[in-house]
């Protein structure tokens, strides 16, 4: 074993957080002083540093436990600096041992940690005339594109370690501003500003980045913040049903979220006032992105819902899968005769938008089929750039909003009228059979792909008539609108993957006929009639029917969404090549341009400001694209790392109790590990994943609430499903053996 050139250094397990992250930086050109690793287990001796340049070196560990993403260790082991060469040795072995000393031992005793290995950096000693750190976001505000430097004169150890105030400077590195650093040349602090903003977009999550300058900038240390506090934000927000493999699973691109902030800002506030829940002067803004990801605003919803008499803020986060961030119930708004009086308006309302969605639901339905089958016809007929503008226009203007409005306010009916339900039931039926009776639907729209792909894998098991390839093409062509991403318009369609559906069927021919979707259904339709047969009141009974309805209609409005999403894609792709042939923008810059600023360069044709307002969006995607931001923000919440606790706890969402291996799954291309009769351990799941639900015994999400696609799924198959567990991805080890309580929605570990 021997020293490993700093620019070589890597992967984290043998040289540490620290050296791995400036072996990223220095390979990718950023100015690093060189240096030199001791791995980790090594016992460096002087003969190490015999043939490295005479001069002064700093001494600094890179422990397992160091700049990770949500623990740093700052501070914890010692650091030497100005070490002569011949003292090398000496400085490595003390550096080492200061994982043992007392500082190191009770931060570690404080998390519930086990001593780590440790690795040490050996680099060439800067100079410094000045020094600091630098946030490439605002620790303290949130503001996510604000950078913001604390420096001092000479060596940053006096900063980092709290003996001197800083000065300070900041600046948006979205924008094209300057960062102004008083007694630093201008030259330094742009090239500090740039390099920063370049450094978050290699990593994709903000940095916490030190540095120092002797004349010239050097890069010090890079790690990932571990700490935020949300000050800036007067309001709650949330990606509570974003993020449940939606918009907010992962970063966003603007073209995205500007389709989807279309529909929401208008639904939802018109949803609002036209129940009589907010006057319109109260209104404020419903939805943002932040750190990557779009969220809508929880203080204004809780406003609305507090008019309600019986509302229970607990018993609402809890439903969301929202955290909890009080103690009690929350706001609680009492039955009386003044709020019920209040109540009045609004309920009528909700009365008539209910009757009148029951009643035109089919109507509504049949229109949005007729119009995604009428652009799909029209669009091969738009050749030229001007009629495909206007056809693009139409889709996404007008058609969508027709589509998507209709989907969200299915959506916004469901979860007034849901909890109604739930409330109406709660002393006839305890939460299982409740659970049972959202069970058992039939025709779920989002079951079909997998109901057609396991017939066809019956007959490539030879268990009916022999398959032909025009069965699959007929398939592709029915389903093919879907995809593993169904909510990232900029993501392939299976029509245009058709060997992710051949996947998918190779998969189904693996399994026998006891995961046939029928066995589950038929036992989720006799759970469901012998649950509703408990209920035994009519007028519940009736309820329960209506409700069910409901729940029926949201689905099928959802997969209305996805064709439409599907036509959305299609133009989206022919006007970027028509583009893209024409040098406006490079093909694939099209998902990082909202679609209004799409529609304006349809009438301006200002090319400058296209590509300038792509640019500024691709970089802002790059920094976010690999940092999984806290579900709420605001003046309550901080981000910060999740304790692991022996037993976590979620929203149970389907009934049963399952003890089995527990498959901890990052994301979609990691589905390839996953077992018959695992346990799926997942932050979220997407109706791309369906069919996986045929072969797992439970399922355990870290997002979602009752409605959500895990939940919704597991019902049907009848598979126990615990969803909106904290954390769970981090403290559940890939194989570890747990219990799965789908009732209760335990998971023990």
């Amino acid at each position: 074993m021997s020293l490993v050139e700093l620019i070589a250094a890597g992967p984290a397990e043998h040289v540490g957080a620290k050296a791995a992250n400036l072996g990223i930086l220095a390979r990718a050109g950023f100015p690093v002083p060189p240096g030199w690793v001791v791995p980790v287990g090594a016992q460096a001796t002087p003969e190490w540093f015999a043939d490295l340049p005479e001069g002064r070196y700093a001494v600094r560990s890179s422990g397992q436990h160091e700049d990770l993403a949500g623990l740093s260790f700052a501070g914890q082991y010692k650091t030497l600096l100005n070490v002569g060469k011949d003292k090398l040795a000496e400085a490595v072995r003390e550096c080492q041992a200061s994982a043992d000393a007392g500082p190191a031992a009770a931060y570690l005793a404080q998390h519930g940690m086990e001593r780590g290995s440790m690795a040490v950096i050996v680099q060439q000693m800067v100079d410094a005339e000045f020094a600091g750190v630098a946030f490439t976001l605002n620790p303290l505000t949130g503001a996510d594109t604000e950078l913001v430097v604390e420096y001092t004169e000479g060596l940053g150890e006096a900063l980092v370690s709290g003996q001197v105030e800083p000065l300070r400077a900041s600046c948006d590195w979205a924008e094209p501003t300057a960062l102004a650093m008083p007694g630093v040349s201008g030259e330094i602090a742009q090239e500090l500003a740039g390099e920063c903003a370049r450094a978050q977009r290699l990593f994709g999550f903000p940095l916490d980045i030190e540095f120092a300058v002797d004349g010239h900038l050097w890069i010090l240390q890079a790690r990932p913040i571990t700490r935020v506090t949300y000050t800036g934000l007067d309001d709650i927000w949330t990606t509570a049903d974003f993020k449940d493999g939606g918009v907010s699973a992962q970063a966003c691109k603007q073209y995205m979220w500007s389709l989807y902030e279309y529909i929401w800002e208008h639904s939802l506030a018109d949803f609002l006032v036209s129940s009589r829940l907010i006057e319109p002067e109260r209104l404020r803004k419903l939805g943002r992105m932040f750190y990557g990801r779009p969220y809508w605003n929880l203080s204004v919803v809780k406003e609305v819902m507090s008019r309600v008499p019986g509302y229970c803020e607990r018993d609402f986060d809890e439903e969301f899968g929202i955290q909890v961030a009080y103690d009690g119930p929350g706001t609680k708004t009492r039955i009386s005769p003044a709020s019920l009086l209040r109540l009045v308006p609004a309920a009528l309302a909700q009365r008539k938008f209910l009757a009148e969605r029951e009643r035109d639901a089919g109507k509504l339905a049949e229109r949005i089929r007729s119009l995604v089958a009428a652009r799909l016809e029209e669009l091969p007929t738009l050749v030229d750039r001007a009629s495909l503008e206007r056809g693009f226009r139409l889709v996404t203007k007008e058609n969508y909003l027709l589509s998507e409005s209709t989907y969200f306010w299915q959506i916004f009916l469901n979860t007034i009228h849901q909890s109604l339900f739930k409330d109406s039931l709660g002393k006839a039926v305890d939460l299982q059979t409740y659970l049972r009776l959202l069970g058992g639907l039939d025709d779920v729209s989002h079951l079909r792909p997998f109901q057609d792909l396991w017939e066809l894998s019956r007959k490539l098991r030879g268990e009916g008539r022999e398959p032909v390839l025009e069965d699959v093409a007929a398939h592709i062509e029915r389903y093919g609108y879907h995809s593993d991403k169904e909510l990232d318009v900029g993501y392939p369609n299976y029509w245009e993957q058709p060997d992710v559906v051949l996947g998918k069927l190779k998969q189904l021919c693996a399994l026998d006929s006891a995961h046939a979707p029928d066995v589950g259904q038929a036992a989720q339709r006799q759970a469901y009639r012998e649950a509703l047969a408990s209920v035994g009141k009519p007028r519940l009974v009736r309820k329960v029917e209506r409700v069910r309805k409901l729940l029926w209609w949201r689905e099928e409005f959802r997969d209305l969404s996805t064709m439409m999403y599907d036509v959305i894609r299609r133009y989206t792709v022919a006007l970027a090549n028509i583009y893209a042939a024409e040098g406006i923008i490079a093909r694939d810059d099209i998902w990082h341009l909202p679609v209004a600023e799409l529609w304006r360069f349809g009438e301006d044709r200002d090319v400058d400001r296209l590509r300038a307002i792509g640019d500024r969006n691709r970089r802002y995607y790059e920094a976010y694209r690999n940092y999984v931001s806290e579900n709420e923000i605001g003046p309550r919440f901080q981000a910060q790392r999740v304790a692991a606790a022996a037993d976590l706890s979620g929203i149970g969402c389907s009934v049963g109790q399952v003890t089995g291996t527990a498959r901890v799954i990052d994301g979609l291309e990691d589905m390839g590990r996953l077992r018959e009769g695992d346990i799926l351990v997942t932050r979220f799941t997407d109706t791309g994943w369906t069919e996986k639900f045929a072969m797992v015994a439970a399922v355990v999400t870290e997002y979602g609430g009752m409605l959500c696609h895990a939940a919704i799924v597991s019902r049907e198959y009848g598979v126990p499903c615990v969803v909106a567990v904290k954390g769970a991805t981090a403290a559940i080890a890939d194989g570890q053996v747990i219990t799965v309580d789908g009732g209760t929605g335990q998971v023990i570990r």
